[in-house]
């Protein structure tokens, strides 16, 4: 699990090629704030945007997150959709979601035999 530094992503990659690289969320919803900050979220969408996500981050799989962003993002400016889309969406399906790491602790708890 990293922060998403990408030298660090890079390294692992390079030297690690079999690991499974996990971005932290904390890290995401922190950038994602800073990003909300700068395009003049008010202190009211705030709270409401990181809920939106950190909600999103926590469905048990792939088509429950894939119902509720369809019923959140009608809520989302078309800017945080569009930094949303592009920033965490694909993230959220590759890496960090915690259905992905359901997936692999399965496979490790199989591997040794608990």
């Amino acid at each position: 699990m990293t922060d998403d530094e990408s030298v660090i992503v890079q390294a692992i990659g390079k030297y690690l090629p079999q690991a499974v690289h996990v971005s932290c969320w904390n890290h995401a919803i922190n950038a994602m704030k800073v990003w909300l900050k700068k395009h003049g979220a008010t202190a009211a969408e705030m709270p409401a945007y990181t809920g939106y996500v950190r909600d999103l981050l926590n469905q048990p799989c792939r088509a429950d997150y894939n119902e509720t962003l369809n019923i959140y993002k009608i809520n989302w400016s078309k800017s945080f959709f569009d930094y949303y889309m592009e920033k965490i969406h694909p993230k959220v399906c590759e890496m960090f979601h915690n259905f992905t790491l359901y997936y692999y602790v399965l496979i490790v708890i199989y591997h040794i035999g608990y």
